[in-house]
């Protein structure tokens, strides 16, 4: 099957991998999360790559890595609070997902300081950490690993 919008081969997928539209209906329409997810192929798959080195300290994180993380992080604890709200049980539901998450996100942000060359101890410093986060990765090798662009 080809693309109705672009002409690219899809195959089986439900959208097109070159301009994001479903499956030769034009673009997504829908849910925030559907319309998100076709804008930014790889914003699923950053949150995945951080859960699957949750506990790799070494190396380095790009930006998009450690951001995309943390907004998936607050989007679930959100929709896990209101569920828990909804059924009446606390909000025990949502802070099992945060202990959960804790380490892979201590983990992404380490890395992350290690991309711009810098100690992963600088997350305990509180605003400037924050800084840190936005400020683009060391070009080529440093001295935690190759570049990750």
């Amino acid at each position: 099957m080809f693309c109705s919008k672009c002409g690219n081969q899809m195959g089986n997928a439900r959208f097109c991998s070159k301009c994001g539209a479903v499956n030769g209906v034009g673009q997504a329409q829908g849910t925030v999360a559907a319309n998100f997810a076709v804008a930014n192929p790889g914003a699923l798959s950053n949150y995945v790559k951080v859960s699957h080195n949750y506990a790799e300290f070494n190396g380095r994180a790009r930006r998009r890595e450690d951001w995309y993380f943390m907004l998936f992080n607050l989007i679930i604890s959100f929709i896990l609070g209101f569920i828990s709200s909804l059924v009446g049980i606390g909000g025990w539901l949502s802070n099992l997902y945060s202990i959960a998450v804790l380490i892979p996100g201590i983990a992404v942000s380490i890395r992350r300081m290690h991309d711009i060359n810098k100690s992963g101890w600088y997350i305990m410093i509180p605003f400037y950490n924050l800084v840190l986060c936005c400020t683009v990765g060391t070009k080529g090798a440093n001295q935690y690993g190759e570049d990750t662009k």
